[in-house]
């Protein structure tokens, strides 16, 4: 898969588009195909560095926090609810 990565702490124009390997979701996750991203004020200040003392980050560092998509794989419907959001299913 393709994702945005910083090699270390510095501008925004020595981001890259690479290749990764393909994530594995975790109990009370999903795998998305994104079909839209964004970068977001936070994610420009992780990667310049100057959230690097409240937020340090190991590099590589796949950027980007806001996404959507489809789920690449079919999920029950409880699956991704949680005591905080429960409620009458729909």
């Amino acid at each position: 898969m393709k994702a945005l990565v910083a090699h270390s702490y510095g501008p925004l124009d020595e981001l890259a588009v690479v290749d990764v390997p393909r994530p594995t979701p975790g109990p009370g996750q999903l795998l998305l195909r994104v079909q839209a991203a964004a970068l977001n004020p936070i994610d420009a200040r992780l990667v310049t560095g100057e959230l690097s003392q409240l937020f340090p980050i190991s590099h590589p560092f796949v950027v980007g926090m806001d996404a959507a998509g489809l789920h690449r794989q079919p999920v029950p419907r409880h699956a991704a609810r949680t005591p905080a959001s429960a409620g009458p299913a729909r």
